[in-house]
């Protein structure tokens, strides 16, 4: 326990989805020419129509990259000797603050003379790359986008 290791980042991911929604519902109802008294009561009569359809399209890509180096801390040992690593690193830039974070499990055999692991040898890997400030709100969606997608939005 408390031992460091370095994490040798080296992660990629590529992920596409698409979907396509059709769907239509038509209602009609219709009241017959009531009597009232053995007459005929036009004025009573009428029906509704109700027509609705949706077509939906969407396609979401994304790719991501991950490559570099992040120093943490053994926090706990294992009884099979699997070591329990975590760590983070903060980066202060001009426009904002980005942060690193890395937990998992690493087997001893795993780490290399230089006290190094690659990051794709981690077991039940976590692993977070995300900042603050001017560039990472500018990468984000506005108040008014996010409340039209919201999905209890009527339309």
């Amino acid at each position: 326990m408390g031992d460091i290791l370095t994490v040798k980042l080296d992660e990629s991911t590529q992920a596409s989805k698409q979907a396509r929604t059709n769907f239509g519902k038509k209602n009609d109802v219709s009241i017959g020419v009531p009597e009232a008294f053995g007459h005929s009561v036009d004025k009573l009569s009428g029906s509704i129509d109700g027509n609705r359809n949706f077509n939906g399209n969407a396609t979401s890509q994304q790719q991501n990259s991950l490559r570099g180096a992040i120093t943490v801390a053994v926090y706990k040992v294992l009884p099979n000797g699997v070591l329990a690593i975590r760590g983070e690193k903060w980066l202060t830039l001009n426009q904002g603050d980005e942060y690193m974070r890395v937990t998992g499990l690493v087997r001893a055999e795993d780490i290399e003379r230089d006290n190094s692991v690659s990051s794709q040898r981690i077991a039940n890997a976590r692993i977070s790359y995300a900042g603050r400030g001017a560039l990472s709100d500018a990468n984000s969606a506005g108040w008014l986008t996010r409340f039209f997608n919201h999905p209890l939005f009527p339309i």
